[in-house]
């Protein structure tokens, strides 16, 4: 038994080592009109991390059979990824029509058309494909974000709301569902935020949003809490600091202020709004050297601003 196993053993480490790109190419004269041989090679190829001869390997066993559904799917996912969306459609319409029951086809396909800003084309695949399943959180989240783009707040907001029914941790629909609520001094976008930062913690984008979201809210104490524990965990986040900072001058902390604005602009030396407002601290504080440099900044980077 110990034998075989050890040769056993031995032939898989020999395949893996055979399995190189010379092992391919020798074999292309032999396999040339083979499509599962060069869906092979493509495999071998992405794994290598060489897209390019991957997709090319991929197209080419895609020429000699274009019934392969996982194939179709594949290459339509490497050029939605590249932002090829003709390529991409082109692949995602075989899938269909060589099964069209599959969903996740016309939800890629209603992407395609989002990318586009074609929202009335992407809400007809998404329709579609909630025609086959009702239940996809991720064509409710889709046709929320394209209500919200043709401005109907009710839709949008209802389809998000049916994502997170659907799949209480689609965390997408909690971060536009704050968004919005925000936007619309509602202060019911926390509570969404929140829910969020409960499917994925320390996520930065749902973390600024409830930070944002109790600053709207006039919770400057809460607001300052979570700015300062974000900027601890994502000590370059710009925005947090710029706001944070706001929050100080508006409390006449001029000192904590100018802390945060100066912190941006060691790393970005032309933010405008940084420097405006350390602008305003240096002129409630009286220092004239500081007040005159900022003015310079500034009107080096608009000329128009104390016109």
């Amino acid at each position: 038994m110990i034998f075989f196993a050890c040769k056993e053993q031995h032939d898989i480490e020999v395949s893996k080592l055979i399995k190189n790109e010379d092992f391919y190419n020798n074999r292309v004269e032999d396999n040339y009109l083979n499509s599962s041989f060069w869906n092979q090679f493509g495999d071998y190829y992405i794994q290598n991390n060489q897209l390019k001869k991957g997709i090319e390997c991929f197209e080419k066993s895609f020429s000699l059979d274009s019934s392969n559904y996982n194939l179709s799917f594949k290459l339509s996912e490497f050029f939605l990824k590249q932002l090829s969306l003709r390529k991409s459609h082109k692949y995602l319409e075989n899938c269909l029509r060589i099964d069209s029951l599959k969903t996740q086809p016309y939800l890629n396909l209603a992407q395609l058309y989002i990318f586009k800003a074609d929202y009335n084309s992407a809400l007809k695949f998404i329709n579609l494909g909630l025609k086959k399943n009702r239940y996809l959180p991720q064509g409710y989240c889709m046709k929320g974000i394209c209500y919200k783009h043709i401005r109907d707040t009710i839709g949008a907001l209802s389809s998000f709301k049916t994502a997170i029914e659907i799949d209480p941790d689609y965390f997408s629909a909690y971060t536009e569902l704050g968004l919005m609520l925000t936007m619309q001094n509602d202060s019911n976008a926390i509570h969404y935020y929140k829910n969020g930062l409960s499917v994925l913690p320390q996520n930065i984008e749902a973390w600024f949003g409830l930070c944002w979201a109790y600053q709207s809210f006039g919770k400057n104490d809460l607001a300052m809490n979570e700015y300062k524990r974000l900027i601890l965990v994502y000590p370059k986040h710009i925005n947090s600091k710029f706001n944070l900072g706001l929050i100080y001058l508006e409390r006449g902390e001029v000192e904590m202020a100018k802390e945060m604005f100066n912190q941006i602009i060691e790393v970005e030396p032309k933010h405008i709004d940084a420097l405006i407002n350390l602008y305003k601290c240096y002129k409630l504080e009286g220092d004239n050297n500081k007040y005159n440099e900022m003015m310079y900044r500034i009107s080096v980077i608009d000329s128009t601003y104390f016109l």
